[in-house]
């Protein structure tokens, strides 16, 4: 199969459609229900009961973040490349920065999962 069959095979163009706009959908609910468990593993009657809690309000808390900083990053992307807008955020340090706390993020969001294994 050639490089070109592939390129234009109806399932490749389907994901490759589907990959711009998946994190705007995905976005809203996936905040939405984070702050939901946040807010539920906040009531008083939950609070310093146990350690999971406190994993589960950390991971809540990371995962909220992780997603705001790749829509911001995928945000920036999309309209300085697609729309050719001059966007503040793209001095070297900025990208530098939303790039770090995008992955610090991530990492500690994985990193906690892993921890409540233990």
């Amino acid at each position: 199969c050639s490089l070109e069959d592939r390129l234009y095979d109806p399932v490749y163009l389907a994901f490759k459609s589907i990959d711009s706009t998946y994190l705007r959908v995905l976005i809203g609910p996936g905040i939405l229900l984070n702050l939901l468990c946040l807010f539920i593993l906040s009531r008083p009657r939950l609070s310093n009961k146990s350690t999971t809690i406190i994993f589960l309000r950390v991971l809540a808390l990371f995962d909220i973040l992780s997603i705001t900083f790749k829509y911001i990053r995928a945000e920036v992307n999309y309209q300085s490349t697609k729309n050719g807008h001059e966007i503040f955020l793209l001095t070297p340090s900025g990208c530098k920065a939303l790039y770090v706390l995008m992955n610090a993020c991530i990492s500690i969001a994985m990193w906690t999962i892993v921890l409540m294994s233990l």
